[in-house]
């Protein structure tokens, strides 16, 4: 290894003495070269808290007062080796510890550590006089919504068949692997992306969606955005993506309809966040996220499908969820204080995987207990989070409490993993203290 660095250095060496002799003899001064720099970044947190009310594993599996932890570390290689040109790659170590709602399940569980890469991309970027371009590939993180805490960014945090909407942690963002392109013009007020994504985290796996999306900021007051995505617009498997392995058909004796329930859907996605700080000079007493109101509308799909013959008639309302949020005054003091709701009058439970449990299924799930029945359709459309943060140099802590769609991973008798969200119910919630420190 020493022979190798000492070679590599000799070459060096003589090649800069050979490109200095050029420059003299030559008297012309030598281009500038972009300096290649790799900086290295991360973060690692420890998160605590509770589940003070909700269901880990089937229905009629309630539990209370559970405490949870979890523990996490990231770290990033970004390289710049030109001016239109950045790669970054990650590595997270993250524990691995599912829910159980009793004392024997617990213990059937060890501490075990998850690694993955979350991001590996690579970003093409032009900056010219009237436009900008950038276009980016690989593993990445996306947000339509970049106001949000923790409930929105249904562009891509959302199936339409089944009908489900996920929400995880202090993790706002979608995880993509594909291709992003935008274009930026009105000194990037104005933007437009193109999005195209394999589908690795739903069934049926590695399909293609197709995204387009628009944006526009009005002097920083007034930021607007719309979004389209073709869900499993290119199949890898025509077959699986129409669902015709299930011999399920369409419900429809009106118009006699023979077509399958099927995977693909046009989701459309709507937002906008007003700031007023600007309008009246950005008052110093205020931080930069203080007084914003946002809010987003999602339309999930726009086929309503019969799904099962005694069931409720098909509505585009059950398929459209609202979002409102506030960053409420910190005064410098908490740099975020946000509160959101959301509405979604969904009438089944939020299941990614459909009627069809020991695998997946286009058709939402349908239950029988009246009770139940009763609290999908008509009580636990509400959802909300309250959230907290504050950074003091390079250490963070931030307070999150919330009744969301966060899926708390376990298994039930039959060591199958459970679908549903674990919040189900209004008086269910769960809240957390995140520790974290940034490189």
């Amino acid at each position: 290894m020493k022979k190798l660095i000492f070679s590599v250095g000799l070459l060096g060496l003589m090649i800069g003495s050979v490109m200095s002799q050029e420059q003299t003899d030559t008297e012309t001064p030598a281009p500038v070269k972009h300096e290649s720099k790799v900086d290295i970044s991360g973060f690692g947190f420890l998160m605590f808290g509770q589940v003070y009310s909700g269901y880990i594993g089937d229905v009629g599996d309630p539990i209370s007062h559970l405490w949870q932890n979890f523990g996490e570390a990231d770290l990033f290689a970004t390289s710049n080796p030109n001016n239109w040109f950045t790669s970054k790659i990650g590595v997270k170590l993250a524990t691995v510890y599912p829910g159980g709602f009793n004392a024997m399940e617990k213990s059937s569980y060890y501490m075990k550590f998850q690694p993955t890469v979350p991001v590996a991309e690579g970003i093409f970027h032009w900056d010219f006089d009237m436009v900008s371009l950038a276009i980016e590939s690989g593993l990445f993180q996306y947000n339509f919504n970049p106001d949000i805490k923790n409930l929105g960014n249904y562009l891509y945090r959302s199936t339409a068949y089944p009908l489900y909407v996920q929400t995880r942690i202090d993790y706002p963002w979608a995880d993509l692997m594909g291709l992003r392109c935008q274009i930026a013009v009105l000194d990037k007020k104005l933007k437009f992306e193109a999005l195209l994504d394999s589908k690795f985290d739903h069934p049926p796996w590695y399909d293609w969606n197709l995204g387009f999306t628009a944006s526009y900021n009005l002097n920083k007051v007034l930021d607007l955005g719309a979004g389209v995505c073709f869900d499993h617009l290119l199949s890898v498997n025509e077959y699986e993506t129409m669902a015709r392995y299930q011999l399920i058909q369409s419900i429809d004796t009106a118009k006699k309809d023979t077509s399958y329930y099927n995977y693909r859907s046009t989701k459309i996605d709507l937002r906008v966040t007003f700031d007023p700080k600007p309008l009246f000079g950005n008052i110093e007493l205020f931080g930069s996220q203080d007084c914003k109101v946002y809010a987003e509308m999602g339309i999930l799909g726009l086929k309503d499908y019969q799904y099962y013959t005694k069931d409720l008639k098909p509505d585009l309302m059950h398929r459209i969820p609202f979002l409102a949020g506030i960053n409420l005054p910190g005064f410098k003091i908490i740099d975020v204080v946000s509160f959101e709701v959301e509405w979604f009058n969904d009438p089944y439970p939020n299941v990614w995987a459909g009627q069809n449990a020991q695998g997946y299924d286009p058709r939402p799930l349908q239950t029988y207990d009246t009770a139940w029945i009763d609290n999908y359709r008509n009580k636990d459309n509400l959802k909300w989070t309250f959230y907290l943060k504050k950074k003091i140099s390079n250490f963070e802590i931030m307070g999150f409490a919330a009744n969301d769609h966060y899926i708390y991973p376990t298994f039930n008798i039959e060591n199958l993993p459970c679908f549903e969200q674990s919040l189900r119910k209004p008086g269910n919630w769960h809240w957390y203290i995140k520790l974290q420190y940034n490189l």
